[in-house]
């Protein structure tokens, strides 16, 4: 694609008459020449010179032509397009514009350009060229230029747009490039916060203070704990408020600073604390009053404190400072309906409210894509205009929108299209503003893109069952990702890449939206295993199962066009594309023998989670072992022990028998602190062969997954093996509060 979009030489012909015969239109550039130049004020601030900027180089991509930028003392010209608070701009309007509000207007020959504090001027350019010059900034790409050699604008224009939150940032991949946040007028945490999110362990840092002064951190059943700091001693007070007074001296231009608990469930139950938190009906009390002295403080300064985990519940008694401003999450709920209406949102719901009652200002961290698997499906667009409107209706002044950060993750560069419109204006025309933005980023493939986004939200509407933020692909195998659907949807892309074949950016675009759905079906695959859409098939001349052909071509195609349409991070774990090509490498080069359990009866002791996509009690036995996703082909134990029989048909000769479990402390998932295998030859007693443990320390705190196996030697003939593994006794130390401890089993292989 070029770098700009020129016009059909019918509309260029079409705008040229019409700009010079328009009644009712003040001419800017006209036949070549620039019909006014631009003004800004004497002494312009930083915004103001920058705005006149931009709007200069504008003009002259879209007319040719570069307006001069002229101070208004030293402007001698007739008609200007007055930029920033200038003298003759603020006779035509007097009113005080709200922080970072615009206003874009015309008399009968001039235009003006305004802005509240902030970067309101910028943003008032930006809506100029996107609302009445026709220029477009679909993501972090070059932009569209609507080209218009006879540049004219309306006569009588009042319009004043301020925005409906305070904050607004929109967390995904076109929001590192400076341009794309201005020209949708949204922010960076990182420009506006001193500190961002649970920082108490970088204001009192465990490994510097714990060993000496254990009564910093919080008192949890009798026992001090490095896990939070323990908000009712008065020197974590002193420690916290002095460290924030050599903050701001590195940091004054910061806007926030955060307040808030570690990411732990456990508080501190000092009996200073308890005391106030049985006034307060719960730990938010001792941590509220905490935050409102450091605000106290600093009162010139704005700080805000996570509502999360043990601190989502407001207090009773004690209100926020004026300055003190709750964030709240809503990472509990699903995405299956809005959050007015979804009944996993009715504890984040009833915490808004309350917050809402006793503070001035609330922030909320949002959720826009699937964490565990950035590029699944994920069909939240039905959502996201109700989302915005509720939260403005309830007091929420600014939305953090987490999405994949700098990766690309499912239809990322929609959302954040739609998202920065709802942020700014919660009742746009919602249909509208997709439909622009589907025929303006894919071109010639817009009406086949919209068949595919129509047809995956109504596949959702009848047959999902819940959008999960931590969910996968597998989950809705029998639902809307269901592979007959998946290839509906394929069909639509195929279209839309044959239509977009003659313009190289535009495919890309479109090769990039089916990356979701060939990482669905290599997901799934791995759970289909030896079924029809597995990744394996029979060979009848040798017996066994074997990798189907130009499998591992499909998976390295996958991962190439991840590299090439930024793709950096598959999941909130860190996988990398190189690290999920590894681990497919590694499944497709196993040695492909058949387990002499797969026919085996299996029997289950201890009940598994029923929630967790499996095939029952066959996922033990079907021939397929799960990776370190252990949303599918592993089966979840909560706190119990595993005891599985398998019985034979007849006496078999058995040599090794091999047991994975999956270790993955972060997600409280431990490998069995012991396993013992028992044999029988009739089927009915059995009797101890050997019992096995982990050669590592299970209770170690790692946030890496790993799957350990347990083998056996046997070398005998068995009509049944019972397997039993025992989790750990109690929690370790470092686990979060409330956490159960799970054992994960898959494919238990006999050969």
């Amino acid at each position: 694609m070029k770098q700009y979009v020129f016009i059909s030489l019918f509309l260029y012909l079409f705008l040229l008459v019409a700009g010079c015969k328009a009644k009712g239109q003040i001419l800017l550039v006209s036949e070549g020449k620039a019909q006014m130049n631009i003004v800004i004020p004497n002494k312009p601030t930083a915004n103001e010179q920058k705005a006149a900027t931009i709007l200069q180089r504008y003009i002259k991509l879209i007319a040719g032509v570069q307006p001069l930028i002229e101070k208004e003392t030293s402007f001698r010209g007739e008609a200007g397009i007055y930029v920033g608070d200038t003298y003759r701009g603020s006779k035509f309007y007097s009113k005080k514009l709200a922080p970072e509000a615009l206003l874009i207007a015309t008399d009968n020959n001039n235009m003006y350009l305004k802005g509240g504090s902030g970067k309101g001027i910028i943003y008032a350019v930006y809506t100029l060229l996107d609302t009445y010059f026709g220029c477009k900034k679909w993501s972090n790409e070059r932009p569209y230029i609507a080209v218009n050699p006879s540049l004219s604008i309306p006569k009588g224009i009042e319009d004043v747009q301020a925005p409906a939150m305070q904050f607004r940032q929109v967390y995904f991949p076109a929001t590192v490039e400076d341009e794309f946040l201005d020209w949708h007028k949204l922010h960076r945490l990182d420009d506006l916060w001193g500190l961002w999110g649970h920082k108490m362990n970088k204001i009192l840092p465990p490994e510097k203070y714990f060993a000496s002064h254990p009564e910093y951190f919080a008192l949890v059943n009798g026992k001090r704990n490095p896990a939070q700091p323990d908000f009712s001693n008065k020197e974590v007070l002193k420690i916290t408020i002095d460290y924030l007074r050599k903050a701001f001296e590195q940091n004054p231009d910061a806007t926030y600073w955060s307040i808030s608990i570690n990411d732990d469930a456990r508080y501190t139950q000092t009996p200073e604390a308890q005391a106030i938190d049985n006034i307060e009906g719960g730990p938010t009390g001792t941590l509220l009053r905490f935050v409102n002295e450091v605000a106290k403080a600093f009162p010139d300064k704005q700080f805000t404190t996570l509502a999360y985990l043990y601190a989502s519940k407001p207090p009773r008694v004690t209100s926020p400072a004026n300055n003190v401003i709750p964030i709240l999450s809503s990472v509990d709920a699903y995405r299956t309906k809005p959050l007015a209406t979804e009944p996993s949102a009715a504890a984040f719901r009833s915490h808004l409210e309350g917050w809402a009652a006793i503070s001035k200002r609330v922030f909320v961290w949002d959720y826009y894509t699937q964490f565990t698997n950035y590029l699944s499906p994920f069909p939240d667009l039905h959502t996201l205009q109700p989302n915005i409107q509720y939260l403005q209706q309830h007091k929420v002044a600014g939305v953090f929108a987490q999405g994949s950060d700098d990766t690309y993750a499912d239809a990322a560069p929609l959302k954040t299209y739609l998202l920065a419109k709802l942020l700014w204006n919660p009742n746009i025309d919602f249909e509208k503003e997709k439909n622009s933005f589907i025929e303006g980023y894919y071109g010639n493939a817009a009406l086949a893109v919209k068949k595919y986004f129509n047809a995956l939200q109504d596949y959702f509407e009848k047959f999902g069952k819940r959008l999960d933020i931590y969910g996968n692909p597998v989950n809705d195998i029998k639902g809307f990702l269901q592979p007959e659907h998946i290839d509906v949807l394929s069909n639509y892309l195929d279209d839309a890449e044959a239509l977009a074949k003659a313009d190289k950016k535009i495919a890309q675009h479109v090769q990039q939206l089916r990356l979701s759905l060939e990482y669905t079906v290599l997901q799934q695959s791995k759970f289909f295993g030896l079924d029809k859409y597995g990744y394996l098939q029979w060979n009848a001349d040798k017996e066994q199962y074997e990798v189907k052909p130009n499998w591992l071509q499909r998976v390295q195609k996958f991962v190439a066009n991840c590299k090439a349409f930024n793709v950096k991070l598959l999941n909130e774990d860190g996988v990398t594309p190189e690290q999920y090509e590894a681990s497919w490498i590694a499944l497709l080069n196993k040695p492909c023998v058949t387990s002499k359990a797969i026919n085996a009866d299996i029997q289950l002791t201890t009940p598994f989670e029923e929630d967790n996509i499996n095939k029952g009690k066959r996922t033990l036995i079907d021939g397929v072992e799960g990776d370190i996703d252990f949303s599918y082909n592993w089966l979840l134990f909560y706190r119990k022990a595993i005891e599985a029989t398998i019985q034979f048909k007849k006496n078999t000769d058995i040599k090794t028998v091999d047991i994975p479990m999956l270790h993955y402390p972060r997600h409280s998932i431990f490998c069995a602190a012991k396993l013992a295998l028992y044999g029988s030859k009739d089927g009915k007693q059995f009797e101890l062969i050997q019992t096995q443990v982990p050669n590592f320390n299970i209770s170690s705190e790692t946030k890496t997954g790993s799957v350990y196996r347990f083998s056996f030697k046997l070398n005998d003939r068995y009509n049944a093996l019972k397997i039993v593994a025992t989790p750990l006794e109690k929690n370790p130390d470092w686990l979060p509060y409330g956490k159960l401890i799970t054992l994960a089993a898959s494919e238990i292989a006999v050969y």
